[in-house]
Parts: structure tokens; sequence; C-alpha cells
């Protein structure tokens, strides 16, 4: 490193929804994908499809601490699939 590297702008880095640190164009790329990908009819009731197996079961009282966890897992990833789309459609 020099110092000249120093007065040189960085492009900034984020925490992103998933926990991993990128770049705004990174992310921006990322959600433009999956804007793209779950956009179509098809992409639409898959993302369906999946809600209705995570985010929309009920877990009932006699669930196990493990499948609970598994299961949280599964809509924290389904969120995710979902954010992103969003941000894609808005071009964030």
């Amino acid at each position: 490193m020099t110092w000249n590297n120093l007065n040189n702008p960085k492009e900034p880095k984020r925490v992103s929804i998933d926990g991993y640190i990128r770049t705004p164009e990174q992310e921006k790329l990322l959600n433009e994908a999956f804007a793209t990908l779950f956009s179509t009819e098809n992409g639409d009731k898959i993302l369906k499809y999946l809600s209705s197996i995570t985010q929309d079961m009920v877990a009932g009282p006699n669930m196990d601490t493990n499948a609970l966890w598994h299961l949280e897992g599964q809509r924290f990833l389904v969120g995710i699939i979902k954010t992103r789309t969003e941000k894609g459609k808005k071009n964030e």
C-alpha cells in the first residue's frame, strides 16, 4: 500500500440482506438476476410454492427444536429470494 492508494476513493461495501459484504454494484447485479428469474410466470409459480411450504406453514406444538430451526432457515432463504426479487424490480 502507498500513500497514493489512500487518496483513491474506494467503492463502499455494505452488509447484504444475506449477511455477506458486497459492493452496491454487486448487490444490484444480484437483485437484477433474481428479478429476471422470479418475475416470469413460472418464476412466480415457484416462489408461491416455496412460500406455501415455508413461510405459510404453521409450526405446531409437537414440532421438535431441530425441525423448527430447519424451517426457520428455509423461511429466511425464501425471504431473501423475495426481497432480492422486489429490489431488482425497483432497480435497486
